[in-house]
Order: structure tokens, then sequence, then C-alpha cells
């Protein structure tokens, strides 16, 4: 219900690509993106913008926030990295073993369910694979 309503709303930008804007060095692309960031009010829908797994200069990949921002900035499809859970469950992932990466779980009492937990110079290895969808 959050998507259909975000969908029919006026798409947004958000502070984040004026920043970028601004950091970008002068030049050819700098002077034509400016020109687009003068028309932010009427910046249109195109059933060709995908929100590659969410919005991810805003939130975390493969999250509820992201997903529902990239809506919010214009995305009319989102993209999702199915893999399963212990339980067979389908979740959004980008990986099955990137857990320790991209979330917290080395501070949780799920870091007990990594295969290789937290050890100075070694890479822990956490996977959606070993938790229960609840768990996830």
């Amino acid at each position: 219900m959050l998507a259909a309503l975000a969908l029919a709303q006026p798409a947004q930008l958000g502070p984040r690509p004026f920043y970028l804007l601004d950091c970008l060095e002068a030049g050819l692309l700098h002077n034509r993106l400016t020109t687009c960031a003068a028309h932010t009010d009427t910046y249109p829908r195109s059933p060709l913008a995908i929100g590659h797994r969410g919005a991810a200069l805003f939130f975390p990949e493969h999250t509820r926030e992201g997903y529902l921002t990239a809506v919010r900035q214009g995305a009319v499809f989102v993209e999702c990295d199915a893999v399963p859970t212990k339980d067979g469950a389908l979740v959004c992932r980008h990986s099955d073993r990137d857990l320790a990466e991209t979330t917290n779980i080395l501070t949780t009492q799920l870091a007990t369910k990594c295969r290789k937990g937290f050890q100075p110079g070694h890479k822990p290895d956490c996977r959606t694979t070993d938790l229960t969808l609840p768990e996830f």
C-alpha cells in the first residue's frame, strides 16, 4: 500500500544527487546535470527507472526503507535478488554470503550462527542460508 501511495506522488530526488553534483568537476557533464537539477519540480517518472536493490545512496540495500525511497525517487520497478533462508523462505539479499559486510549481525546473538565468526585478519562467513526466516 505504501508503494502505491509513493507511486501516486511526484518523484523526489532528495539531497544526495545535489551533493554529488556539487562535488563533480566542472565540465560538460556538470553543466548538463546542473540544467536537469533546475527542473526537479517536474521530474517525470519513467517506465525504465529501476531501483537497483532499492536506493543504496540513502539506505542499506534490500531494505523496506530503500525500496520505498527508490519508488519515491521515481523508480517504477525495484530489483530484488532472492536467496533462500535455512528453512527455505525467499528473502531479498544481494548475496547469500554477505551478512557480515552488510548488516550488524556480528554485534548480535546471531553471530553464533555464522560459519566463521570475527577473528582479526580473517573474513567472517555469515550466510542467509544459516538463518531461519524469523532469525533473518
